[in-house]
This record gives C-alpha cells, structure tokens and sequence, in this order.
C-alpha cells in the first residue's frame, strides 16, 4: 500500500488502512521514520499482507498503533542492491499486534545485519 523509498524524517499519523493486498507500510533505506497512531487490519486468511515492514532502515518508531495481519506484523528487513544495509535503532512501544504468522519478525530475505542494540520493544 504504502512503499517508501530513501526518505528522511516520515511522520505517517493517525491513518486507518484496510485490506491491504500485501504489505501495508514499507519504509526502505529511510532515516527517521515516525509511525503512530495507525490501525491497520487485513484478513487474517491473506497471505503476505505484513504491516509494517523496516526494510534496511534507521531511527525507526512504530508507537500507540493496532495492528492486524495476516502475515507478520513488523517484519524487519534487509535487502541488498549491491551492499547490504543494515536495519538499525528500531523502537516499538504500545502495540497491539494480532498476526496469524508473527507478531514481530526479523528477517525474510534478509542480507544484512540487524543492529543488536538499541532496538527496544515496549
């Protein structure tokens, strides 16, 4: 649904998004994304219809938001064009996630590295 690419300092706020036929929000190779307040629900039945999914991103905030999949939920990424990048300083507080395959997920296709620390889950 929502595709963003090399983008810096995002604010997607207070939206509600259904049905989504695939992943519903991706940030790729951004800096400073800032989600809150999003509800977001597709059938539970769909396949591949992740929420929201970091792909190679930075400074990452997924805050106060309901999400409802039939894929993961959060599934943090790292794609590769030629080097990869890594996915890094990722916070997700006061979710309620509800996912017929996971809640939060690090990987699918993944070449590069998760950063360790600090991503936090609250």
């Amino acid at each position: 649904m929502i595709e963003l690419v090399g983008c810096r300092n995002v604010r997607i706020r207070d939206v509600r998004i259904r049905n989504t036929p695939g992943w519903g929000i991706h940030p790729v190779d951004c800096d400073g994304v800032y989600i809150r307040g999003i509800s977001m629900i597709s059938d539970m039945r769909g396949p591949n219809t992740d929420g929201i999914d970091p792909d190679s991103s930075r400074n990452v905030m997924i805050s106060d938001s309901y999400i409802e999949t039939g894929d993961d939920a959060i599934c943090l990424k790292t794609h590769s064009d030629t080097v990869p990048r890594a996915c890094e300083n990722v916070t997700v507080t006061n979710c309620v996630l509800i996912s017929d395959d996971s809640a939060i997920k690090f990987g699918t296709a993944s070449h590069g590295d998760f950063a360790t620390a600090p991503f936090q889950i609250a």
